[in-house]
C-alpha cells in the first residue's frame, strides 16, 4: 500500500489492526509516524485509546512476541522491522494500564506456565525437605 509514486520507504503506508475489548480497529500507519500520531489516529476510532488509558504494543512478527511502544523510537523500529520483513500488516493491542499485570504483558514477569512451574517444583522441594527432615528426627 503505498501511498505515492516511487519505492522509498518514507512515502510507505501501512495497515494496523489493533485489538481492544474484544474490538479490532483498522488504521494506516505511515512510516514516520511519532508515538503521538499513533495514538491519535487509534483515537478517532476508539475514545478510550489514549496514552493515559491504555499502553500500546505491537507483535513482533519474528518472533511472535508483543513489544511495548514507549516512544517515537519504537514506532520506527516497527515499521522499519515490518519494511525489512516485507510486511504491509502491522497487529497491535492496546492494553488497559490498570490490567497490564493481569494480560501478563509486562517483559519482565515470567510467563504463567514458568510460574506454575516452579510453584510445583518449591512444592516437589518443600515435600522432600519434610520427609528428609523427618526421616533424621528418629
Amino acid at each position: 500500500m503505498e501511498t505515492g509514486a516511487g519505492s522509498g520507504s518514507s512515502n510507505f503506508t501501512f495497515l494496523g489492526s489493533c485489538e481492544y475489548k474484544d474490538e479490532l480497529y483498522m488504521i494506516s500507519i505511515c512510516n514516520g509516524f511519532s508515538l503521538m500520531e499513533l495514538f491519535l489516529t487509534l483515537g478517532r476510532k476508539c475514545e478510550e485509546i489514549s496514552p493515559q488509558n491504555v499502553i500500546l504494543q505491537y507483535l513482533a512478527p519474528h518472533r511472535k512476541l508483543y513489544v511495548t511502544l514507549n516512544e517515537d523510537d519504537d514506532v520506527r523500529n516497527m515499521t522499519h522491522l515490518h519494511t525489512c520483513m516485507r510486511l504491509t500488516i502491522i497487529d497491535m493491542r492496546a492494553v488497559k494500564k490498570d490490567q497490564m499485570g493481569a494480560r501478563n504483558v509486562n517483559r519482565n514477569s515470567p510467563s504463567l506456565e514458568r510460574q506454575i512451574s516452579d510453584a510445583a517444583c518449591t512444592r516437589r522441594c518443600t515435600r522432600s525437605m519434610s520427609i528428609i527432615g523427618t526421616s533424621l528426627l528418629r
